[in-house]
């Protein structure tokens, strides 16, 4: 079972590969959850001098938490065919992110207009059709905040856009990515 120090250190991981893969794109990357009192987004993402997106960073590392011992239940267990990763998980984390947007633009509303990415990273045990994750966004109405999905891939990431969403991925952006239709 992994321990919550393990996922947090998995999880700062994540958030710092996805930040250098956007300055690898050539944008600038601000950070600004600094906290876990006043949850936000996790970068503002610009291309010189204007902002483009919030990006969310958002790492499904267990099929569950066991209260009794403090622990994640991992795919990446001895035993991994005994877990299945619970597609409520994914659920839980898109609407996480779609909170800490709003929680963001009741603060500052200039934000308001920014499409909001969410970057998935998964464990490589995890099994997960990718279709998946755009029917998510697409088919549930408190997923329409959310533009696209980025779904991490070794070195890059996967964009699967919402196709329902209600602020499009900007399309400078969207041509550098990889996308899943």
């Amino acid at each position: 079972m992994l321990n919550p120090k393990k996922v947090k250190e998995l999880s700062d991981a994540n958030e710092t590969a996805c930040k250098e893969w956007f300055e690898k794109l050539g944008y600038e990357v601000k950070k600004l959850d600094r906290d876990n009192k006043n949850r936000r987004p996790d970068f503002l993402v610009s291309k010189s001098p204007r902002p483009q997106m919030l990006c969310e960073a958002k790492t499904v590392a267990s099929a569950g938490y066991v209260p009794a011992t403090g622990a994640h239940i991992s795919t990446l267990d001895p035993a991994p065919s005994k877990f299945h990763l619970k597609l409520t998980r994914i659920d839980d984390k898109l609407s996480e992110a779609v909170i800490q947007r709003d929680t963001l633009v009741e603060d500052d509303s200039s934000f308001a207009d920014l499409p909001l990415l969410v970057a998935l990273f998964f464990d490589p045990w995890a099994e997960l059709p990718r279709h998946h994750l755009g029917l998510r966004a697409e088919s549930d109405e408190r997923f329409r905040e959310i533009s696209g999905i980025l779904e991490s891939k070794a070195d890059t990431f996967v964009l699967v856009k919402n196709k329902a969403a209600i602020r499009p991925v900007p399309e400078d952006f969207e041509r550098l990515c990889l996308c899943d239709a």
